[in-house]
């Protein structure tokens, strides 16, 4: 059960194929049924909120916002689009987009129970994202400013309180880079990436000390995840560009180092 780009079947038999394929677990089906009824109906909301569903199965959380995002604005009076996408932005730490989703739906009277229980968590997290944020200020800072052994000490200290957040490892696999331990470095890296694997950021970051390590494969590997979770920034092209170029794989990189420049001329 399988279709191409163009849906050769009406819509509600594609929809109840796709729902059907969905709820037996047939995942890779049911995603490229609902990509053909977006390929003829792109706002369709159903198939972009079950889109948006199969995305966060696979943790690619950015991507399944969009679907979401898509879902809400077709159809803004069901309050499970409107659920799903402020649960999204809460996987991805965007709690002001959150709590932005949270008053658009108010606008159209989505005024559940579970939507109201969804608010208060979202109240919570923001209000410990906020203390967060004060700590990751002055980490950031004394990492920009060169001062590694304070971003150190510092980092250490936000990775106990946040190991969930990749800014801790993600400094630390930095300030490792920067003093010359690379191995030390790339097990601060493969950390972020472990906590955060759709931050486009992170996943560069541990792409750039495996290349500097010569381990070129596996960069590329990583770099080609930044561009999937990131296509329109020139610099995932220009990175794997130069990952594949070291690699000898030069043709594949000037496809890429094209597609930069088209992007971002200057």
């Amino acid at each position: 059960m399988c279709f191409g780009v163009d849906l050769k079947i009406p819509i509600d038999q594609a929809l109840k194929r796709a729902l059907e394929a969905h709820r037996e677990g047939k995942i890779d089906d049911a995603e490229k049924l609902y990509k053909a009824i977006l390929s003829t109906y792109p706002m369709h909301a159903d198939a972009n909120h079950n889109l948006g569903v199969i995305q966060i199965s696979k943790k690619k959380y950015h991507k399944a916002v969009g679907y979401f995002e898509k879902a809400v604005q077709e159809n803004s009076s069901f309050d499970q689009f409107w659920i799903s996408l402020v649960e999204a932005l809460l996987l991805i730490d965007r709690f002001d987009l959150a709590k932005e989703a949270l008053a658009r739906a108010s606008e159209f009277k989505i005024d559940t129970k579970k939507f109201r229980e969804l608010g208060d968590r979202v109240l919570k997290r923001s209000q410990r994202n906020d203390e967060s944020l004060s700590l990751a200020k002055v980490l950031i800072q004394r990492f920009q400013n060169g001062e590694f052994a304070e971003a150190e000490r510092l980092a250490r200290s936000f990775t106990t309180q946040y190991p969930k957040q990749h800014l801790g490892w993600t400094v630390l696999g930095g300030v490792m880079k920067g003093i010359g331990k690379l191995s030390d470095s790339l097990t601060y890296c493969e950390r972020a990436a472990e906590v955060e694997p759709t931050d486009p950021n992170v996943q560069s970051n541990l792409g750039t000390v495996l290349r500097e390590l010569g381990k070129l494969g596996e960069a590329s590997k990583r770099f080609r995840l930044a561009l999937e979770l990131d296509p329109g920034e020139a610099s995932r092209h220009a990175d794997l560009a130069s990952s594949l170029e070291a690699n000898g794989e030069l043709e594949e990189a000037r496809e890429h180092y094209e597609h930069a420049l088209k992007i971002s001329p200057d």
